[in-house]
């Protein structure tokens, strides 16, 4: 639900022009963008189980998870080959940094 940090759209903002983006973190691939006052995001929660669908161009966000309940999320990310090019000629990692780290706590915590 909307407690649980559900994604939030902004409905018909792909249809504007492509704003200025930046990374979230100095020394990070992740980008995002600032909204308007204009900007008007709805929450949209869904059952488990459930998806959401959308362009990248949908301005969108998540709020942060004040639940009791952990937040799980599996994303996927189509785009051009092209695209994925520029991204790693921009040497943008696509989340690969760090994997090691997570992969090594994950083993860790299966043996114990």
């Amino acid at each position: 639900g909307v407690h649980n940090g559900c994604m939030w759209f902004v409905s018909g903002s792909h249809k504007t022009p492509l704003r200025v983006h930046r990374p979230v973190k100095a020394g990070k691939h992740v980008m995002m963008t600032d909204l308007e006052e204009s900007d008007q995001g709805k929450p949209h929660p869904v059952n488990a189980g459930g998806c959401t669908v959308h362009t990248g161009r949908t301005l969108h966000y998540t709020g942060g998870n004040s639940s009791s309940m952990p937040r799980r999320v599996y994303i996927i990310n189509c785009r051009p080959a092209d695209m994925v090019k520029e991204e790693r000629r921009q040497n943008f990692d696509h989340g690969l940094a760090g994997l090691e780290s997570i992969e090594l706590k994950a083993k860790n915590a299966e043996e114990n």
